[in-house]
């Protein structure tokens, strides 16, 4: 099962929907400020259960944007390190083997 399939099926099972956006670079532009402007532009701050998920691959840096609704569950220190940790490590791979 390839990794849209298993979103589709996440977001029917569960009702919460993952936007997973790859980027090579942000041009200077801070990561945090960059997830909250998409949230606003795109309206997914509303009541909804909407993860942002962006990766930029040159610098490489990743943040989780969530909404309200998940925000507690998401954005706790252990979590955040876990993920953050092993999408890093999976970027430092790619860039050793390319």
């Amino acid at each position: 099962m390839d990794l849209d399939q298993r979103l589709r099926r996440f977001e029917q099972q569960a009702d919460h929907k993952i936007l997973i956006l790859t980027l090579t670079t942000l041009e200077g532009a801070d990561i945090k400020n960059f997830n909250r402007k998409l949230f606003r532009d795109w309206r997914l701050e509303q009541p909804s259960k909407v993860v942002v998920l962006t990766i930029v691959k040159r610098q490489p840096k990743v943040h989780l944007e969530t909404s309200p609704v998940l925000e507690r569950i998401l954005n706790d220190p252990a979590t955040t390190l876990s993920w953050k940790a092993a999408i890093l490590a999976g970027l430092y791979l790619v860039k050793a083997v390319v």
